[in-house]
Parts: C-alpha cells; structure tokens; sequence
C-alpha cells in the first residue's frame, strides 16, 4: 500500500495498491527492506518508487489506482 506524493492525509482516497514482479530489482529490495520493523527505521521518511500507475477495476473498491512497481530508491 503506497501513499501518493504530498499527500498529507492517510485516508483511502490518498492511497493506492504497488506490486512488484517477482526477480525484479524492486522486489528483491522490498524482500530484503519490506519487513516492518526495518521499514520503520530505514523508510520513515518515505522512499521513492518508480512503476506505471494504472486505473484499478471496479473490484478493488474505494482503492481507484494500482502500480506495477520497477524500482524502489532510497
């Protein structure tokens, strides 16, 4: 679950479903960071992702975006 940039606010308006491919860079990152205690030290004040953003069908609900994560910077 991302946040979009600038945002202030943690309501569901404001965040948006990230997915990495699997033995890509990115989740090879993510696996290696994405554990949450190590995400609460190392990410507090935010990283940066790069992917393409799509329109998320109507099944994911009040979440209306979804990336497909290519890189995660420091």
């Amino acid at each position: 679950m991302l946040v979009k940039p600038g945002s202030k606010s943690m309501n569901t308006g404001s965040k948006f479903f990230a997915y990495t491919v699997l033995g890509t860079g990115a989740a090879k990152r993510y696996k290696q960071k994405g554990i949450r205690s190590v995400r609460k030290e190392t990410w507090a004040k935010g990283v940066w992702v790069r992917g393409i953003l799509y329109k998320a069908p109507p099944s994911y609900g009040r979440y209306p975006l979804i990336m497909v994560v290519d890189y995660i910077g420091k």
